[in-house]
């Protein structure tokens, strides 16, 4: 079944929730949700609880392991004490020996040192019987936790001399385990039939007139902003979230005001110029920004000339700390941040940087994390490598050769692409998940244009072929925040020593490509212009230094 006969099934937002009020006892499922919400709320205060006592008891342990230690240094120093006061006993002598001064000197040391034997012995019991209760306590405490530590069983408490750098606990959220994870999908899943309940039973007791008046909203024809409000409000209490661009922001919520929107989530923000982000952190009270400053920058089309000038002329030195033309939010959000670090890209703050990487196999995920993060990212599983036989062969770099015919453009690697796409059809009968990117736009064109123009198979029909291309040929800005199987990676620019510079400046480039890929990634390019360029020289080690003829 495709797409369009799935969308088409569905029924509007409107007539979905008349159709559920119409044909159902709306009071009686509202209360079924309602009383199954509190129940799975209530399993994940309870499992909120149990790991709070669990982590107490890890405290405890370390507690009993430091009086632990406390005590054997304490029975040394009572040992060590006890030795010295036989050794001085005997060797003082009788009182009727000739040496009675010294016998004298002697017992006066002896009882002189005897309290302090007595200090140190009453120091060891002490401690040991505040060792022996608290064990003892502790054993208790154990047992009882017994099935709370089974249901909970991978749970990690964060130490003082825990290896934060171990991949073991990067993996890992402090004081999550998998049951807490599933009892929360749970209680989400709840809240979510829960809050359909209510907008079932809202609608048949009068909010179905403040729904009819939804699209008036959405095609900005409220005029009173305190009105606007409301209806957004409303808006937000059927659909939590919305998505927009920035560039919808001024005119979709032009009548909210500063700190009239709950929370603003920025996604992609390493693309995203300041100026372009204003309007919309204007009307939020809190923001969460995520993105990747190692990964493709922001586009500021601004002369960088009239950049400069307003630059220095308002913020005069410091201009370029903040330039638009430089700085995206991301870079913005992460010197707000005062968690970060900068041992992942050498010289850059990175705000509470996300450290596991779970997309892509080998050899990509090496690739990334040693031209753009100092190889301090760590991935979410222990074997990354694709061992499964396939027709183009292991991940590598084809060195394809080759004149170019317009800008960047080399005619022999598009007919090469196609011979990998007639490879495939014939092994597997199917056309691939994969994308074809190339650093240059025109590259994406002439390679786009040429495989529509000469792709033929028997096994594939020319409308089914046409349907596949769309969508999957572009440039690497194209492709940011999408992920294939497959990718292959056509680089072009055999004569142009500068654009080849250009998209191998900086990691960014290489690094969204190459990871755009789960399973494999294919270098298309000639091997001479780009394989001893800054990033790519390392991807073609890590190739496993395969040219592939």
């Amino acid at each position: 079944m495709q797409c369009d006969d799935i969308s088409s099934q569905y029924l509007t937002l409107v007539d979905a929730i008349k159709a559920l009020a119409d044909n159902s006892d709306v009071d009686k499922q509202f209360s079924i949700a309602q009383s199954a919400f509190i129940k799975a709320e209530k399993a994940v205060v309870g499992a909120l609880s149990d790991l709070q006592l669990l982590e107490e008891l890890e405290s405890k342990k370390r507690k009993l392991a430091d009086m632990h230690i406390a005590l054997a240094k304490q029975e040394f120093l009572y040992k060590k004490c006890l030795s010295t006061l036989s050794k001085l006993q005997h060797e003082c002598l009788p009182w009727w020996h000739y040496r009675i001064l010294k016998a004298c000197k002697m017992r006066d040391i002896i009882k002189t040192y005897k309290p302090r034997v007595d200090k140190q012995k009453n120091l060891f019991v002490q401690l040991k019987s505040d060792y022996d209760i608290f064990s003892a306590k502790l054993t208790q405490e154990i047992k009882a936790c017994a099935v709370i530590c089974k249901v909970h069983y991978d749970v990690v408490f964060a130490q003082a001399d825990i290896n934060l750098d171990s991949s073991e606990i990067q993996r890992k959220a402090f004081g999550h385990s998998t049951q807490l994870n599933l009892l929360r999908s749970q209680l989400s899943a709840c809240a979510f039939e829960l809050h359909q309940a209510w907008l079932v039973a809202s609608y048949k007791s009068g909010f179905s007139q403040t729904i009819n008046k939804l699209p008036g909203l959405l095609q900005n024809k409220i005029a009173l902003p305190a009105d606007a409000k409301i209806m957004w409000q409303c808006l937000f209490m059927v659909c939590p979230v919305v998505s927009s661009a920035f560039a919808s922001v001024a005119n979709q919520f032009s009548k909210l005001g500063q700190g009239d929107i709950g929370w603003l989530f920025i996604d992609e923000s390493g693309q995203a110029t300041p100026p372009q982000a204003i309007g919309a952190l204007l009307r939020a009270k809190h923001a969460v920004v995520v993105g990747d400053p190692l990964q493709i920058e922001p586009v500021f089309t601004t002369p960088p000339d009239i950049v400069e000038y307003l630059g220095r002329r308002l913020l005069k030195g410091d201009w370029q700390t903040w330039s638009p033309s430089v700085v995206s939010v991301q870079e913005l959000a992460d010197r707000a941040n005062p968690f970060g670090t900068k041992k992942i890209a050498i010289g850059k703050w990175l705000g509470s940087p996300l450290r596991v990487h779970r997309r892509c196999s080998d050899p990509m995920f090496s690739i990334s994390n040693q031209i753009a993060y100092n190889n301090k990212m760590m991935h979410g599983l222990n074997d990354i490598t694709e061992q499964e036989p396939f027709v183009w062969g292991p991940s590598g770099w084809f060195d394809v050769k080759g004149n170019e015919k317009s800008k960047h453009y080399v005619p022999k690697q598009a007919e090469h692409v196609l011979s990998m796409l007639y490879k495939f059809v014939e092994r597997y009968k199917k056309l691939p998940d994969c994308y074809i990117i190339s650093p240059f736009s025109n590259v994406k064109f002439e390679v786009n244009s040429y495989l529509n123009k000469n792709f033929n198979h028997k096994n594939i029909q020319q409308a089914d072929f046409n349907a596949w291309l769309e969508g999957r040929v572009g440039t690497v800005h194209t492709f940011q925040g999408k992920e294939e199987e497959l990718v292959i990676f056509i680089l072009g620019a055999s004569d142009s020593a500068g654009a080849a510079n250009w998209a191998a400046g900086k990691p960014n480039l290489l690094n969204v490509a190459v990871t755009r890929a789960k399973k494999r990634v294919y270098l298309i390019g000639c091997y001479k212009r780009w394989s001893a360029l800054p990033h790519f020289e390392d991807a073609f080690g890590l190739l496993n230094e395969s040219i592939i003829d």
